[in-house]
């Protein structure tokens, strides 16, 4: 997981540059209910059984709406996954 993440950031810094900075990034974990957290929480999450990744796009919805950011042109959603559903 930190090496498919840490590749994708390599290819932020490709496109966006010095501009990496002003970039957002928002961290949701999941299981049969998705939790926002913070980058070291995300990449020191032990798994947990009975991964669900719907929660995890419901409340990424809800933070997109709730914090305004539909108003912005660049809103990306990724999902990395250690292969489980």
């Amino acid at each position: 997981l930190k090496t498919n993440f840490f590749n994708f950031r390599k290819v932020l810094v490709k496109l966006y540059g010095e501009n990496l900075a002003s970039l957002r990034f928002i961290y949701i974990v999941h299981d049969d209910h998705a939790t926002e957290v913070s980058e070291r929480e995300f990449f020191g999450k032990e798994g947990r059984a009975g991964t669900h990744c719907y929660s995890a796009y419901v409340l990424a919805k809800e933070i997109i709406s709730s914090r305004g950011l539909l108003n912005d042109n660049n809103v990306f959603v990724y999902h990395f996954s250690d292969g489980d559903d």
